[in-house]
């Protein structure tokens, strides 16, 4: 913009409002010391008000020269403000200034440039010369709504150096905020500043109307910063209140707050946290006898750990959002947060770990392989591309298997490799950079090597193995039944190669130590190793077979005498020596049931990750992860999560209380899911049986992720729940309220009568207790709200009183099942009243459920549009025509542009609709939509479409007369709902979508699309104008052009045949790329493809406000 400035050109800021247009302004001119003279323009201004301003100076007018004129004259810079509001007419006279530097005022002066030579015509008191330093800077808002001004870049952008002006990125945001409210956390910020960033996008797809932007996030930080002890859910009020008429898009800044956790306008708050049961724990001691080996029996050498010389920069790609979700902003459970990854539906996940230091989540996905990488309560990510490491060395003949390995101490690297084909590389998460880890030349990696490629040529598979130990940050690699095995000390950045006394059959973490065991050996042992001796590892021979326990997970320092590990036969296990170092005793707390291992034998529970295990020593609590079908049903707790929709349980243990508690994960119900929800779980067991992959955070939260990339963050220690429990009560409490807004009725009657619907008062008066009154409130037996006894719930708009819960749960059982009766009664009445059975409405119900908030979303969209048709109405401010009686007083001083004279005019934008838009659906009812419905969903998608134009347009007859037809092989315009005739009811409706489908089951092979078109462009055609805004024709197709030999050129000009009727097609069917290839060959703006339902609204906002197409 300076350089653009030092050139001498103008300057066009333009952009959505509050965005600090004019504070980037005034802060520039303040800089550089430059003076400025500042107009804002408005709908009113003219081109006389522009140049000159009168002005009462001791009770006379007095006409000075505008802001414009002052800076022409004397060199300053004129701040142009709002030039967007003004008339086309008005702001056109600055095109002349700038492209001949000339101007003509209404008192008869005139601007001319400084170098033009002396003009004897004209009187040098009439002539204004322009100050060589003079300069514009033009200030304006993109057209539309909310202030609705005219398009100023299109008319005179190209005279200036234009600069759009947007809300500024995500971390500039946060510190400019940070500016305004110096002591506001930065937590706080960021939760308000992602709010806001969601809201606007929402305004830019269409949604909602109002462009929320940073002067409203200012007010409220300000607030906040001035009013620290105002709750959050209080302040926000101030600015979104004022959307309380519209609850379409009130009910989505709700959602998003609360996804955000700001407890905004809750009605309800609930603690659900889940029951604990009495467990009966024992636990008892043995001895295991230990014997140290001598260390002539290991070959043991180390070097370092060599990398390939060229180190690679993987790409990272910033991911603005992973759809951040605050669990606890009405419901206070365990779970505190969720996140979603937007995965592709052939990427599968791999792994997951958290570097504790920085509370940093790292997600390892495969096809293609990527690292993801976020901080805990944020809402953005990093994804490194790591396909380029593996790709070139990666076997066809192994299934992809990738592991993520976290070192102890270090928060800037992590570990990556490839399992079935040994490659590991050491990855830094803050830029990218990778290292492959080279082979040497070892005996050992040569005979790893070898093996490994004899089992590749043959196809099998590979018994090369590897295991990690997070406690030491060793990764271990073997042959199976091979003696030789090589360790990578990540710590120390050491290779540790050593030969052992015999073949080993599993190596599995221990501690800080590796436990093996023996291939051949029949009698009960194990051996330990130890590789943290600074001189030798140290390899010693316990008298128990503890791979026989199926061990899980471990941790501690065995020297420290901290160590522990869990198993499938053990709640927790704990190791420690005695003096002599000669015997370990554990400590056993032996689980009531051995834990079914399925199709991993104890050797293998480790290896196969069947059990997850997790301990917090402080508190005595063992975390560990079963699937839904492991778990003894008698201590499942109830809740309001649906059988079918529980992935797996978190059990925690206990043990100083001997309380165990199983905590539900729920798996998440996917919109348009197919085949590929299947092949996503099925390979999530075999990372882990309990269908997730968890880890533990530095303060014992615990992360999992799903087969579908759904992260949860989990609080189960019973100290910090408490903690939060009370934090939460606080936060959610608005300012002044004391309890949450029911209001119990007290010392009422409670007997019962039976149930009735009781009588109607024509007035409508409230009415609290009794049972006389149907709508009444806190009542009994009469239909109503927030009482007892009665048969269904019935709202007549008063405030309601709601009885006790123990006043509740005293009903009698005869009484409730009376009113349940009575309640199914009205019901299936009302639907006989619109013919419509249960399994109708329950058909219907589903498939509204699926499209509530498309419906939502295109209903908000009809309600902002705007005429479009032109009206014979006055224009004025000319200098021609009719005098205007309204400006007698400008006409007597000698102001010009007085007249006034009639024209076709558009509207002014925002203007509202007197007459309404004429709409024709054309859908597709060949027996094509019927044979591929069950590829792509298309005759589904068809009628969800249709009723997503149903439900919408219901209520808004005044903007909307529409009518829907279709066309088969058999006809080319089928009635299905005629004009100023739409269903009245969801029977109606249903019988319409039944049609549908019966039509495409019956009816002939063959296409009339072209024909149904030129029938529907006709037809509307006909209609007079005096009754019509706009008019449109929607052609939903599904794209099978090539089958019937339809031209889409042909098509792309009957689209485009007549200029009164708008004309589009959306295709929601496609064969291989039949859509898209169509769409191409279309005219721009008239084809488009939605393959997703939730597409159709984004695509209507595009085709009914398109500006261009008028």
């Amino acid at each position: 913009m300076h350089e653009s400035f030092l050139l001498g050109e103008h300057l066009l800021l333009i952009g959505p409002q509050g965005v600090a247009k004019n504070r980037i302004v005034d802060h520039y001119l303040q800089t550089l010391k430059l003076p400025r003279e500042y107009i804002q323009l408005h709908r009113d201004t003219t081109v006389q008000s522009l140049t000159i301003q009168a002005n009462i100076i001791d009770g006379r007018i007095v006409y000075e020269d505008s802001p414009l004129i002052k800076a022409i004259k004397e060199g300053s810079i004129a701040v142009i403000d709002e030039a967007d509001k003004a008339p086309t007419n008005v702001t056109g006279i600055l095109k002349s200034l700038i492209e001949s530097g000339s101007m003509f005022l209404s008192d008869g002066r005139r601007v001319y440039p400084k170098d033009t030579g002396d003009i004897s015509t004209i009187p040098s008191n009439m002539i204004i010369r322009t100050h060589p330093n003079f300069r514009m800077i033009v200030l304006a808002n993109r057209p539309g709504f909310p202030f609705l001004g005219n398009d100023f870049f299109l008319s005179l952008g190209d005279h200036f150096s234009t600069f759009p002006i947007l809300n500024p990125p995500r971390e500039s945001e946060i510190i400019l905020l940070q500016n305004f409210a110096p002591n506001l956390q930065r937590e706080k910020l960021e939760q308000l500043v992602d709010v806001f960033t969601e809201l606007r996008q929402l305004s830019i797809d269409g949604i909602i109307s109002y462009p929320y932007s940073l002067r409203e996030l200012v007010s409220i930080v300000k607030h906040l910063n001035m009013f620290p002890n105002e709750s959050l859910a209080d302040v926000v009020r101030n600015v979104f209140d004022l959307d309380n008429y519209n609850t379409d898009v009130i009910d989505r800044i709700r959602s998003i707050l609360h996804r955000h956790g700001i407890p905004f306008d809750i009605q309800k708050r609930t603690v659900n946290l889940t029951n604990s049961h009495p467990l009966k724990l024992f636990s008892n001691q043995e001895t295991w006898p230990m014997e140290i080996l001598e260390n002539e029996n290991l070959e043991y050498s180390s070097s370092p750990i060599i990398f390939n010389e060229k180190s690679n920069k993987q790409p990272i790609k910033t991911i603005e959002s992973i759809q951040r979700s605050d669990s606890r902003t009405q419901n206070f459970s365990e779970l505190m947060f969720r996140y979603r990854l937007p995965l592709d539906e052939t990427t599968y996940v791999h792994d997951l770990n958290v570097l504790k230091e920085n509370k940093t989540v790292l997600v390892l996905t495969g096809n293609p392989i990527s690292l993801w990488t976020f901080k805990l309560g944020k809402n953005q990510a990093k994804k490194i591309d790591l396909n380029s490491i593996f790709t070139n060395n990666t076997n066809r003949f192994t299934t992809p298997n990738y592991q993520l390995c976290v070192i102890p101490g270090n928060d800037k690297q992590v570990v990556v490799g490839d399992l079935p084909n040994q490659i590991w590389t050491l990855v830094d998460i803050d830029n990218g950079q990778s290292s492959v880890i080279q082979s040497n030349n070892s005996s050992l990696t040569q005979t790893i090597t070898r093996k490994f490629n004899e089992m590749l040529a043959q196809r099998t598979a590979s018994t090369s193995r590897s295991v990690y130990n997070s406690t030491n940050g060793q990764l271990l690699q073997y042959i199976h039944n091979h003696n030789s095995i090589c360790i990578l000390n990540f710590m120390k950045n050491i290779i540790q190669q050593i030969k052992l006394p015999f073949p080993v059959r599993h190596a599995i973490p221990f501690g800080d130590q590796w436990l093996l065991t023996d291939h051949g050996q029949k009698s009960s042992s194990s051996y330990l190793l130890n590789t943290n001796h600074e001189e030798k590892p140290i390899l010693s021979m316990v008298q128990y077979n503890l791979d026989t326990i199926g061990l899980a997970n471990s941790g501690g320092d065995f020297n420290k005498n901290s160590l522990w590990f869990s198993s499938s036969n053990d709640y927790l296990g704990k190791i420690n020596t005695n003096e002599n170092k000669n015997n370990l005793i554990a400590e056993r707390y032996k689980r009531s049931k051995v834990l079914s291992s399925n199709d991993a034998s104890p050797q293998e529970v480790f290896e196969k990750r069947r059990l997850q295990t997790f301990i917090n020593k402080q508190q005595s609590l063992i975390t560990s992860f079963f699937n839904k079908n492991e778990i003894d049903k008698k201590y499942i707790t109830k809740t309001d999560i649906p059988e079918s929709s529980i992935l797996s349980y978190i059990e925690l243990i206990d043990l100083k209380r001997h309380l165990v508690t199983y905590v539900p994960i729920q798996r998440l119900q996917e919109q348009n899911s197919r085949s590929s929800t299947s092949q996503h779980e099925w390979h999530m067991q075999t990372k882990s049986s309990s269908g997730v992959i968890a880890a533990q955070c530095d303060d014992d939260s615990l992360i999992t992720i799903d087969s579908r990339a759904n992260i949860y963050h989990w609080e189960i220690t019973p100290s910090n729940l408490q903690i939060s429990l009370d934090t939460w009560s606080k936060q959610t409490g608005r300012v002044g309220e004391h309890s949450l807004d029911i209001e119990y009725l007290k010392d009422g009657k409670t007997d019962l009568n039976g149930p009735k619907h009781g009588k109607v008062d024509p007035e409508n008066q409230p009415h609290v207790g009794g049972n006389q009154w149907a709508g009444g409130s806190g009542g009994r037996d009469t239909a109503g709200l927030g009482g007892i006894g009665g048969p269904y719930r019935l709202d007549s708009g008063h405030q309601v009183y709601q009885v006790p819960d123990d006043v509740k749960a005293a009903v009698p059982e005869h009484i409730r099942k009376a009113a349940k009766e009575l309640g199914q009664k009205v019901f299936k009445e009302r639907l006989k009243e619109i013919e419509m059975s249960e399994y109708e409405h329950e058909v219907y119900e589903k498939y509204i459920n699926k499209i509530s908030s498309e419906i939502k979303m295109l209903r908000s969209i009809i309600e902002s549009l705007e005429a479009k048709s032109h009206d014979r109405q006055w224009v004025r401010h000319r200098t021609t025509g009719d005098w205007d009686e309204r400006k007698l007083i400008e006409g007597i001083i000698g102001e010009k542009s007085i007249y006034k004279y009639r024209a076709d005019v558009p509207p002014e934008p925002g203007s509202p609709q007197t007459k309404a838009k004429r709409l024709r659906l054309v859908v597709d009812l060949s027996a094509s939509m019927y044979r591929f419905n069950g590829v792509d969903n298309r005759l589904e998608r068809q009628c969800e479409c249709v009723l997503i134009f149903l439900e919408s347009l219901a209520g808004f007859e005044h903007k909307f007369v529409y009518d829907i037809v279709g066309h088969s092989g058999d006809e080319h315009s089928i009635e299905l709902i005629r004009k100023n005739q739409p269903p009245k009811n969801n029977k109606e409706r249903l019988k319409l979508l039944k049609l549908m489908y019966t039509h495409t089951m019956f009816c002939s092979s063959g296409d009339n699309t072209f024909s149904a078109l030129k029938t529907a462009i006709d037809a509307l055609q006909a209609e007079p104008d005096d009754t019509v805004d706009e008019r449109f024709v929607i052609v939903i197709s599904d794209a099978n052009f090539d089958r019937y030999g339809l031209s889409p050129k042909v098509f792309g000009k009957m689209l485009q045949s007549n200029e009164n009727v708008q004309c589009f097609a959306m295709f929601i069917g496609s064969l291989g790329q039949q859509a898209s290839l169509l769409q191409q060959n279309l005219p721009s703006g008239k084809g488009f493809v939605c393959l997703e339902t939730n597409q159709i609204p984004k695509v209507l906002k595009t085709i009914f406000t398109s500006d261009v197409l008028h």
